[in-house]
């Protein structure tokens, strides 16, 4: 059976201060994979690279955490349809969601050249799971120009840290992250699965250092 899951593009990190998140991590030795900016309906989000993946900050407009949290799991599909066919399977209502970026400011951020920034450009198709989630997560399809720019294949975004190598899960049913399984990821990923009140990552093992937002 194909699997439904490429790779686990990112993580979303909601923080109260998304520029001291950005300078810790830059002066850590990771590198900015896209800057500052109100990509996100009333917020600001930016990304760092962790080498095989990306860290997405976003500081909301209202309702700020106290502190860095890790809440949603992002993953590239190997394809929408397989993707698709696959959440059917598991009985979980999904739709898709294009997101079209009209503004020429925000695409130049985005690194389209200035031609290219003149006309709205589709940024990525998202794969978006409708209520109760059995995981908080959804999938997230970039255009060819993004997938290169904002990938592990890009040398830029390489980090002295190594890459992402585990993750500790946290999740209030922990069965449910079985889907993921079910799912099927192409680049394994060893994901430590831990009972909590909430879901969140709160720790990222790399190949050289360890993050932890616990």
């Amino acid at each position: 059976m194909e699997k439904a899951l490429r790779r686990l593009d990112h993580l979303v990190c909601v923080v109260p201060d998304i520029q001291v998140a950005l300078k810790g991590m830059n002066d850590a030795g990771f590198p900015t994979a896209w800057p500052i900016g109100p990509f996100w309906p009333n917020a600001l989000t930016c990304g760092v690279s962790l080498g095989n993946m990306n860290l997405e900050f976003v500081e909301p407009e209202r309702d700020k955490p106290e502190r860095p949290t890790i809440t949603t799991l992002v993953f590239e599909p190997t394809s929408l349809e397989a993707a698709e066919q696959a959440f059917a399977r598991e009985g979980i209502p999904v739709r898709r969601f294009e997101k079209i970026e009209p503004n020429p400011e925000l695409l130049r951020l985005r690194g389209f050249d200035e031609e290219d920034a003149k006309s709205p450009q589709l940024i990525c198709t998202n794969l978006l799971l409708d209520e109760p989630r059995p995981v908080e997560m959804f999938l997230c399809l970039y255009t060819p120009f993004l997938s290169k720019r904002l990938g592990p294949t890009n040398p830029a975004l390489r980090t002295s840290a190594g890459e992402v190598k585990r993750l500790v899960l946290d999740h209030p049913e922990p069965e449910k992250v079985a889907i993921l399984d079910r799912l099927g990821l192409e680049q394994p990923l060893d994901i430590q699965v831990r009972q909590a009140p909430v879901q969140q990552v709160s720790t990222i093992y790399l190949t050289n250092t360890t993050l932890s937002f616990s």
